[in-house]
């Protein structure tokens, strides 16, 4: 069911001014006001917040058919990474956002869903007091996620919201490292940790095969955005193993089913793995044909 809508956005108050008149649903007599299409927002990112499941939060978008209002979904998806007490939420937002856009969402809605955050931030920040910290690192992941350009932060109309704000994200991607250090800032663990914990999870299933384990220990940890990791080190192992291959498809595509690890993850891990092929080779020189064949199970005309 599609949200028609006819309305010129020329400014900022376009929302306000508009919203207060019906919103009408091609297929269906019933109207949708300004509240009401807020409070469907909020309610399909919470369920998303709280099952990760990305292919059912676009799903359920589709079926809303509110495209033309994808910015106000997005400056409400960071409002409710903001509030949030939970980095593992904030991550879910940086991997909404990273996801969608260019494809799902036009690059200028995440702008201007971003630029109507920093317009009412102060606002945000009343309730919020890190409002300005973590709207700082989700500008930044997203510039990381390549969801925003670094020429978006020089545009007249983000310099005049947030001038302190755009240099801070500025240091915040020229420090060292800067790119990777932002990748893992919604993280709760440190990279040697995270990779142990994953370590040890794919090494017991390999032996048990017990994939509601892995799950377990892989829900715990609450780091979605590490799942080419997960996928990685699992790729690996699986190299060692006479049945790997079999075992480790069935494990990624179960998470993935669960909603547990997005397509993108699993084709990141994958390339990460390829990236290292020189060196994997030298102890398991079969591995580039196992990696096809791992490839070609998990992702359709790969």
């Amino acid at each position: 069911m599609d949200v028609e809508v006819s309305l010129a956005r020329d400014d900022d108050e376009w929302y306000q001014r508009q919203y207060d008149e019906e919103i009408h649903r091609e297929e269906s007599s019933e109207t949708l006001s300004l509240p009401q299409l807020k409070q469907l927002f909020r309610d399909l990112i919470g369920e998303y917040l709280v099952g990760g499941n990305l292919h059912d939060l676009k799903d359920s978008f589709e079926e809303l058919g509110a495209f033309d209002f994808s910015d106000e979904f997005i400056k409400i998806a960071l409002k409710m990474g903001i509030d949030s007490t939970k980095n593992r939420e904030r991550e879910l937002v940086s991997l909404l956002i990273a996801d969608c856009s260019g494809v799902f969402f036009d690059r200028e809605a995440i702008e201007s869903g971003f630029e109507r955050c920093l317009e009412s931030l102060d606002q945000i920040a009343i309730d919020a007091p890190n409002a300005h910290k973590y709207l700082r690192i989700f500008i930044a992941r997203a510039i990381v996620d390549e969801a925003l350009t670094r020429a978006w932060l020089d545009s007249p109309r983000v310099k005049r919201l947030a001038g302190p704000l755009v240099v801070l994200v500025k240091s915040l991607l020229d420090a060292p490292h800067g790119y990777e250090r932002i990748d893992k800032m919604w993280n709760a663990f440190s990279v040697v940790e995270l990779k142990g914990i994953v370590d040890g999870a794919v090494d017991e299933y390999m032996i048990s095969g017990d994939m509601e384990e892995v799950k377990r220990s892989w829900t715990e940890l609450e780091t979605p955005g590490y799942g080419h990791e997960l996928v990685k080190r699992g790729i690996r192992a699986s190299f060692d193993f006479a049945d790997g291959r079999d075992k480790i498809v069935t494990l990624l595509r179960y998470l993935m089913a669960e909603g547990n690890l997005p397509e993108e993850q699993v084709r990141r891990g994958i390339e990460r793995v390829r990236e290292s092929m020189e060196d994997i080779k030298l102890d398991v020189p079969a591995a580039e044909g196992k990696l096809h064949e791992i490839e070609t199970s998990l992702i359709p005309h790969a």
